[in-house]
């Protein structure tokens, strides 16, 4: 099998998979599975797999919780993107992941929706929303890199 289509392992990935599975409709579940599949294969596409940034525990968090907010957790005071970032912030400070990593989720979450932002932001919010927003058939060179966007 591809390890591109292989889940991590480990307990917050259990724990982030478990309460998406709880507390979303099935079709969103599949959606957030398949966007960190698709966040994985572009850090692999633009080479940025060995990057010091790149953590695979926090992406698959991102992507898989980035739709939290329109589950039933929810209460619906503030945008979706903001209550699912609280939300994936609680479990991740509840499993012991250190604040930098939790405020790192948290805006990957918080921007996934936001285009002209999230490509300019740290490496896992840039990840996180081109997994989420992976449209299949686009153009290859239409979208900029990482690397490119930092340099904006």
């Amino acid at each position: 099998m591809n390890s591109v289509l292989v889940l991590p392992a480990g307990s917050l990935v259990d724990a982030a998979l478990s309460l998406v599975r709880e507390t979303v409709d099935k079709p969103i579940v599949d959606h957030s599975l398949r966007s960190f599949f698709f966040a994985r294969l572009t850090a692999q596409q633009e080479g940025l797999l060995t990057e010091a940034a790149y953590d695979e525990d926090l992406l698959f968090a991102a992507t898989v919780m980035h739709d939290l907010g329109l589950g039933t957790l929810a209460t619906g005071r503030a945008r979706f993107e903001v209550e699912g970032a609280d939300l994936a912030a609680a479990l991740l400070a509840g499993h012991g992941v250190p604040d930098g990593g939790t405020g790192r989720v948290w805006e990957a979450i918080a921007l996934h929706s936001s285009v002209g932002l999230a490509d300019r932001m740290d490496l896992l919010t840039y990840l996180t929303h081109k997994g989420v927003n992976h449209r299949p058939g686009g153009k290859p060179g239409s979208v900029r890199s990482h690397r490119q966007g930092e340099a904006a």
